[in-house]
C-alpha cells in the first residue's frame, strides 16, 4: 500500500499489519529500531538524535521518501 504525505512512521505501519519489530521510544532516541535501506530512501518529520549509519532507517519516526521503499528486517 502506498504511503502518502500525512500517514504514520513505518513503525505504526508495521505493528498495523502484525509485525513486532524492535523498537525502544517512539520519537528517535534511543536508536533500538535502526533497520537497514536496501532500496528507497526515508525522511523524518523531526529529526532523530539517535545516531544511526547513512544507510539506516529509525523506523520509529521514519517515513518513505521514495515510492519504493525496502527495508532488511
Amino acid at each position: 500500500q502506498p504511503w502518502s504525505k500525512g500517514d504514520v512512521p513505518i513503525l505504526v505501519l508495521a505493528e498495523a499489519h502484525g509485525m513486532t519489530p524492535e523498537y525502544g521510544c517512539r520519537n528517535g532516541t534511543c536508536g533500538m529500531c535502526a533497520v537497514k535501506v536496501t532500496e528507497g530512501q526515508v525522511t523524518y518529520r523531526t529529526e532523530p538524535s539517535a545516531t544511526h549509519a547513512e544507510d539506516e532507517a529509525l523506523i520509529c519516526c521514519a517515513v518513505p521518501a521514495t515510492a519504493s521503499l525496502k527495508l532488511d528486517v
